[in-house]
């Protein structure tokens, strides 16, 4: 499904380690939550750009601790490291 809009690369993660490829990549957007933030920025390239996407699992239930890590380092390196929480209305749950 992603190759039909677009995407050059596709990897299974569940056949194989992402951040151990290479070429590394442009954009990574994270949403399964379960991967550390080290582990994604290995397999960014030096200016590449992270989004981090609700659905992660903290320790106190809140689960945005890496998110929170990304956005204060991320003013610090070359990468872009970001998040994006949507917000549901009805209409669009409808649609």
């Amino acid at each position: 499904m992603v190759r039909s809009v677009g995407a050059d690369h596709v990897v299974d993660y569940t056949r194989a380690d992402f951040a151990d490829d290479k070429p590394r990549y442009d954009v990574i957007i994270d949403i399964a939550g379960n991967r550390a933030l080290t582990h994604l920025r290995r397999a960014l390239t030096s200016n590449g750009t992270l989004v981090i996407t609700g659905g992660e699992t903290g320790d106190d239930g809140s689960g945005i601790d890496r998110q929170l890590r990304a956005l204060m380092l991320s003013p610090f390196i070359g990468q872009k490291l970001g998040s994006f929480i949507c917000s549901e209305n009805t209409h669009d749950l409808l649609a």
